[in-house]
């Protein structure tokens, strides 16, 4: 390949002079061409903002931790507010989805309490990225575009703690 389609800063550094200097190298990047888009890895609003202050390339993706019962709503708040894109990783809780709310919907729609939380993060607006070496498994989590939660269910799922 001649180029990158998305590079990541994987965590922010205490030092928020290296993140804007980081971030200042993968803008060069994207000019050169050998970079498509640049987004961040666990960053908050408070490591986001001053990337965003001397950002001339906004992050495209802020990939965090994102599934049922685990939401960092401040972060998810200010990314939508700067029109970042949560990536959420471990979206299934490592396969642990065991939460009554998501059961009661798996006879509804027919799906697996993981495919309810892959529903549940996409009707979210998130990039839900599972991980699976599991043939099966990854059927079943392509398996989500068939049915879509009601703004109650996603909501209720929401509220989860």
């Amino acid at each position: 390949m001649d180029y990158i389609d998305l590079l990541l800063i994987h965590a922010p550094d205490e030092d928020e002079e290296v993140n804007v200097n980081t971030w200042k190298g993968m803008e060069a990047a994207v000019h050169s061409g050998k970079v498509k888009s640049i987004g961040v890895s666990n960053f908050k609003p408070e490591n986001l903002s001053p990337v965003l202050n001397s950002a001339t390339i906004k992050p495209v993706i802020n990939q965090v931790e994102y599934a049922p019962s685990d939401v960092d709503w401040d972060t998810k708040d200010y990314c939508e507010k700067e029109s970042i894109i949560i990536m959420a990783y471990s979206p299934l809780k490592k396969g642990k989805i065991n939460d009554s709310v998501i059961t009661n919907l798996v006879d509804k729609y027919n799906k697996s309490p993981q495919q309810i939380a892959l529903r549940w993060a996409i009707d979210c607006h998130t990039i839900p990225i599972p991980r699976s070496g599991n043939k099966e498994h990854i059927k079943d989590n392509i398996a989500v575009f068939d049915f879509s939660l009601t703004a109650e269910e996603v909501e209720t799922i929401n509220q989860l703690d």
